[in-house]
C-alpha cells in the first residue's frame, strides 16, 4: 500500500505528510515524492507556507503512517502552486537513493546534514568533498557557519539525509560570510 502511495505521489506530485517518529507523533515531514525504490524515497519538502524547503531522504521501514488528500496537504499543495515553487528534479541512476541525493548535493555545493543509525540526531553537517564507493569525505560546518574538520562516512550508515532546507541554507550564507565574502 505505502509503494502505491509513493509512486501516486511521485507521478502526479502529490501531496504527503510522512510521519517517522513514534515517541512525537506530532512531527511529520510535508513534500511530494521524486524517487523512490523498495527501501527508501526523496521527498521534495515544503514547508508549512507552502515554500520550498529541500530534499529528504527517509526509509520506506522508518514510516509508520503517511497521510494524503487532506485538507491540510490540498493546503500546502494550493500554497506551493500559488507562490510559484517548485524542485529540481534529482536523477537517480544509483540503486542507493543515498547516492542520488549526496550527488546532488556535492553538484550544487548543497550543505548536507546527516543522521546515523536512526539517531533522531544531526550527527554530522558540512559540505560533501568526496564520494568513493561506499564513503563519504565532508568538510563539516557548525551552525555558526565555521569549520569544524572533516569526517569519513560509511555511506551505509546514514539514515536520513536533508539537503538545500532552510537549516542548510542558513549555514551555507554564514559560513559564506565568515570565509568568502570577507
Amino acid at each position: 500500500m505505502i509503494e502505491n502511495i509513493l509512486e501516486n505521489s511521485k507521478r502526479n506530485k502529490t501531496i504527503i505528510s510522512v510521519f517517522v517518529n513514534e515517541d512525537n507523533t506530532e512531527n511529520y515531514f510535508v513534500g511530494y515524492v521524486t524517487n523512490y525504490n523498495n527501501l527508501m524515497f526523496i521527498m521534495a519538502m515544503i514547508d508549512c507556507h507552502g515554500l520550498y524547503d529541500g530534499y529528504q531522504l527517509f526509509f520506506i521501514s522508518d514510516v509508520y503512517r503517511i497521510e494524503y488528500d487532506g485538507m491540510y496537504e490540498n493546503k500546502i499543495r494550493d500554497l506551493y502552486k500559488l507562490q510559484f515553487q517548485e524542485h529540481h528534479n534529482i536523477n537517480s541512476t544509483n540503486q542507493d537513493l543515498r547516492l542520488s541525493i549526496l550527488e546532488f548535493a556535492k553538484s550544487r555545493n548543497n550543505i548536507v546534514s546527516l543522521e546515523f543509525y536512526k539517531s533522531e540526531l544531526v550527527d554530522v553537517e558540512g559540505y560533501i568533498d568526496i564520494i568513493d564507493n561506499d564513503e563519504l569525505k565532508i568538510n563539516k560546518v557548525d551552525e555558526y557557519g565555521n569549520k569544524d574538520g572533516s569526517a569519513i562516512i560509511n555511506i551505509n550508515s546514514i539514515t536520513l539525509i536533508a539537503c538545500d532546507s532552510l537549516r542548510q541554507k542558513t549555514i551555507d550564507k554564514l559560513f559564506k560570510n565568515n570565509y568568502i565574502n570577507k
